[in-house]
């Protein structure tokens, strides 16, 4: 039986070196098991500003509440 868990997030923008920004999937509660105290990031596509990501991130936050993981059997 599959079993499905999940977690408060808030997405922020992080940058690689050289700037490339991205976006982060930060819990503000306990972590789910499975990400072990760690977070999940999203790849923007090449080209991507700073500004542009963290006006996705806010729109994300805006309508976006929880994450969640599904294992299967």
């Amino acid at each position: 039986m599959s079993k499905t868990e999940r977690a408060t997030i808030r997405f922020t923008v992080k940058e690689f070196d050289g700037g490339t920004p991205w976006i982060a999937l930060e819990p503000l509660g306990p972590d789910l098991p499975q990400l072990k105290g760690g977070f999940l990031g999203l790849i923007l596509p090449n080209g991507t500003t700073l500004a542009s990501a963290q006006e996705l991130a806010k729109h994300m936050n805006a309508h976006i509440t929880h994450v969640s993981y599904t294992s299967l059997p």
